[in-house]
C-alpha cells in the first residue's frame, strides 16, 4: 500500500520537478552581465589582454566608457555592484585563477554609495554572483534563493523566448541603453525624486558595521593590487548639483577623507574627486547621478589621460 502510495506520488511529482527543472535551465540561460562578464574574464585570451579593469556600480557601468582608453579595457561593473565582489572578482581573477596577467589598472567608481551598497541589495541580486561568478556573500545566501524559477520575471523570458529580448552591456562590458542616449531634462526631476536617489546613495541604510566592512575591503583591494604592481584609481564618478546638494554633508566627508587616507598609505592608490567637475554640465548627464554616452566617453578619455601620467610600480 506504502508502496503504491509512493510511486503515485513519485510519477505525480516527477514531471513537476522536470518543468522546473527546464524552466530554471531555459531562465538562467537568457543573456546577462553576470554571465557574459564572468565568461570574458575566464577567457585567458581576452583576459591577458586586459590592461585596465573597470569595477564599481553604476556610476562605473554607465559612467565610464571602457572603448576610450589607449590600452585594453573591460568593464567589470554592473549596477549596485558592492565593494566586497569588487574586491572578489580582482582576486578571482588576478590572484585565485590568474586571468589578469598583464593588468596595471583597477579603476572603482567610489562613492558614499560604494560604502553602503551591500546594505541595500537584494537577495534577487545576490545570487547571480553565486550562479554565475560562484562567488559568495558572508554570510552564505540560503541555497533556496539561488533557484531563479521561484521569482521569475516572465517579461524577460517572453521577451527572450520571442526573440526581442536586448542586452543591456556591450563587448567590452559597458551599459547599452536607449536612455544613455538622452540628456536629462531638469524640469521633469521632482524633489521626491531627488530626495529618494539621496537616500539611496547616503548611508541612512547601513550599520557602523557594513561601513566598517565596506572599509576593509577598500583596503583589502588596495593590497591586492599593490602586491601586482596594479594601480587602484578611486574615481568619483560627477554627480549633478541637484543631487550631490541632497546628500547628507557627513557621509561625503566620511568618504572622502577614507579615500584621503588610502591616498596617503598606498603608494598605488590616487583618488580623483570629480563629483562636483566642472568639465561636466547638465547636458552630460542622462539622469541626476549617471552620465549619457557623450558625458561617459569625456569620462573615459580624462580616465586615460590620467592613466598615461602614472609611473610603473615596482
Amino acid at each position: 500500500m506504502i508502496r503504491k502510495l509512493l510511486i503515485k506520488t513519485g510519477l505525480f511529482i516527477l514531471p513537476i520537478l522536470f518543468v522546473l527543472f527546464l524552466f530554471e535551465y531555459s531562465y538562467r540561460s537568457i543573456p546577462n552581465a553576470y554571465a557574459y562578464k564572468s565568461h570574458y574574464l575566464n577567457d585567458s585570451t581576452k583576459a591577458s589582454n586586459i590592461k585596465t579593469l573597470i569595477l564599481g556600480t553604476s556610476h562605473a557601468f554607465a559612467n565610464i566608457n571602457p572603448h576610450c582608453f589607449s590600452e585594453q579595457a573591460f568593464c567589470a561593473a554592473y549596477n549596485s555592484q558592492p565593494i566586497v565582489m569588487d574586491y572578489k572578482i580582482t582576486e578571482l581573477f588576478l590572484k585565485t585563477t590568474p586571468r589578469l596577467t598583464h593588468l596595471k589598472n583597477v579603476i572603482l567608481a567610489y562613492d558614499t554609495y560604494t560604502l553602503s551598497a551591500e546594505s541595500k541589495l537584494s537577495n534577487s541580486r545576490k545570487i547571480n554572483y553565486r550562479i554565475y561568478w560562484n562567488l559568495d556573500f558572508t554570510p552564505r545566501i540560503n541555497q533556496i534563493h539561488c533557484f531563479k524559477c521561484l521569482k521569475p520575471n516572465f517579461t524577460n523570458f517572453k521577451l527572450w523566448l520571442t526573440g526581442k529580448y536586448k542586452i543591456d552591456y556591450d563587448t567590452l562590458g559597458w551599459v547599452v541603453s536607449t536612455h544613455s542616449e538622452k540628456s536629462i531634462d531638469t524640469t521633469q526631476i521632482t524633489q521626491l525624486q531627488i530626495k529618494d536617489k539621496a537616500d539611496q546613495l547616503s548611508f541612512s541604510s547601513s550599520t557602523q558595521q557594513d561601513l566598517a566592512q565596506s572599509k576593509q575591503y577598500l583596503i583589502k583591494l588596495a593590497k591586492l593590487c599593490q602586491s601586482y604592481n596594479v594601480h587602484l584609481i578611486l574615481v568619483g564618478t560627477p554627480l549633478t548639483p541637484l543631487l550631490l546638494q541632497n546628500i547628507p554633508k557627513d557621509d561625503l566627508v566620511y568618504t572622502k577623507n577614507l579615500a584621503d587616507s588610502m591616498q596617503k598609505t598606498f603608494n598605488n592608490v590616487k583618488w580623483l574627486d570629480w563629483n562636483s567637475n566642472s568639465d561636466f554640465q547638465l547636458n552630460d548627464f542622462t539622469d541626476i547621478d549617471h552620465l549619457n554616452k557623450y558625458g561617459a566617453t569625456k569620462l573615459g578619455y580624462k580616465l586615460d589621460s590620467i592613466l598615461k601620467t602614472l609611473p610603473l610600480l615596482e
